[in-house]
């Protein structure tokens, strides 16, 4: 392998490799790309299956007091598959690298990838950001870039020494080898085949700051990327300088996580939550079956809610309750306004036999006088439906037959006593019999003033 062929082998992983020429520039926050090593460098592309390039970038080359990496691009030549393609950084305090010598320990794994490539800048964002201070011992970054693919579109490197001056990358390149007992370029440690080169690989460090988006969350990317709220370059995430998001009330008790800044109802702090509704719930009218109405809650409706700000008054906005509505026999559902005959109530349901018990029948009076009414409206003894007052079913009235045998005997005195006590106890008792049979003086009362005139009765027969 002639010297051509391995430096464009370098390229197979970043780019040209070329001298850094850099002097120290006065320090600030850094811009959100920075890129080091010249642009005349030879531009290379990748041969090998397998290879790793370590090279140490100083901080003097910063034009920065450092920041957070959020990614690197490399200026890449062919079109080619790397597998396995890996950036590892750290901060180190040496300013070169030791003859074929690869550092194992202490990186930060940024980004890991199965990456095609094509010509130009290719930019690798990183999965975990790498906060680099130049400002601080130890100053100078240390990068590792390799890949391991199964198979290998060229040559090999050589042991090869390019450019004078401090060791500052060392580069291995081979076609699945073993270096020098693991086969992954990332665990690789002394390999005897190392090219060896005073300059660095041309790259673009990307710096980047925080981005706050709508969750809470955090993420350190560039402004370009950033999809919620870029915080700005040297910013980063820890601690989180992002508004949290809290519950949101609406008017209707629904609740949203969301930001103050997005919240158009009521506002209840960061880290409040939906669970359980912290929203006061609105009130509504709440219809019955009765045609009732109450304000309250959906929640506490236990019949039809009408929806919330909906009210009871002026207006009642409930239906009003059908029921069993007879006219005659016939039986129709209605309302109560509606009905043209005798309405049996909210929620009753019309029966083959319902409106039957509505029919005409004999009442009995306790004067012994009978009328046809309904059931409902007898205040005496009534005889059932379709009965009549002709002949006369009532019991009449015999002053002193206290058990109705048509005669006045002491048989009947005990009855008499009960009667003093009123008429609801005696035709609870004595339905059969007239209370006013008591009434020995026919006044229309039964009292102690009928007592001497029931003894003088005894002994008589009713007509």
């Amino acid at each position: 392998m002639n010297a051509t062929q391995v430096r464009r082998t370098l390229g197979a992983l970043l780019g040209c490799i070329g001298l850094v020429l850099g002097a120290p520039h006065a320090r600030a926050t850094c811009p959100a790309i920075v890129e080091l090593s010249g642009a005349d460098g030879p531009q290379l592309y990748g041969l090998a299956s397998d290879a790793r390039v370590m090279s140490i970038y100083f901080a003097s080359e910063f034009p920065c007091d450092g920041g957070t990496i959020v990614g690197v691009s490399c200026y890449m030549i062919g079109t080619y598959t790397m597998d396995n393609l890996t950036v590892r950084l750290q901060e180190t305090n040496l300013s070169a690298l030791t003859n074929d010598s690869f550092i194992n320990t202490g990186w930060t794994l940024c980004y890991h990838a199965n990456r095609p490539i094509a010509p130009g800048w290719q930019t690798f964002m990183f999965s975990t950001p790498f906060a680099y201070t130049p400002n601080v011992s130890p100053a100078n970054l240390l990068a590792d870039f390799s890949y391991n693919s199964s198979t290998a579109p060229g040559s090999e490197t050589g042991l090869t020494t390019y450019g004078t001056g401090d060791l500052r990358t060392l580069m291995m390149a081979c076609n699945n080898c073993v270096c020098p007992t693991s086969a992954d370029p990332l665990n690789w440690t002394t390999c005897t085949e190392c090219a060896r080169f005073a300059a660095v690989p041309r790259v673009r460090f990307i710096f980047g700051g925080a981005c706050c988006h709508a969750d809470g969350n955090c993420g350190m990317t560039t402004q370009a990327d950033c999809t919620g709220s870029w915080l700005g370059l040297g910013t980063t995430c820890s601690p989180n300088p992002c508004p949290q998001p809290g519950a949101c009330c609406f008017t209707d008790g629904s609740c949203t996580l969301v930001l103050q800044s997005a919240c158009t109802g009521t506002w209840h702090g960061e880290w409040s939550t939906c669970s359980p509704n912290p929203c006061p719930q609105p009130t509504g009218a709440c219809c019955f079956p009765d045609g009732s109405c109450t304000l309250v809650t959906q929640a506490n409706c236990s019949g039809v809610w009408q929806g919330a700000g909906t009210t009871c008054t002026p207006t009642n906005p409930c239906p009003p309750p059908t029921g069993a509505c007879c006219v005659g026999l016939l039986c129709t559902m209605t309302q109560q306004s509606q009905c043209g005959g005798t309405w049996m109530g909210p929620g009753v349901i019309c029966t083959p036999v319902l409106c039957e018990s509505l029919l005409p029948g004999a009442c009995c009076f306790s004067d012994g006088t009978c009328q046809i009414l309904h059931q409902s409206s007898c205040s005496g003894i009534w005889h059932g439906e379709w009965t009549t007052c002709w002949p006369n079913p009532c019991p009449q009235v015999c002053a002193g037959d206290m058990n109705c045998d048509k005669r006045v005997t002491f048989a009947d005195i005990d009855p008499f006593v009960e009667a003093l006590a009123g008429e609801s106890a005696w035709i609870h008792h004595h339905p059969d019999c007239p209370w006013l049979n008591a009434d020995c003086n026919h006044d229309k009362h039964v009292n102690f003033a009928d007592i001497d005139p029931f003894v003088a009765v005894i002994g008589t027969i009713c007509p």
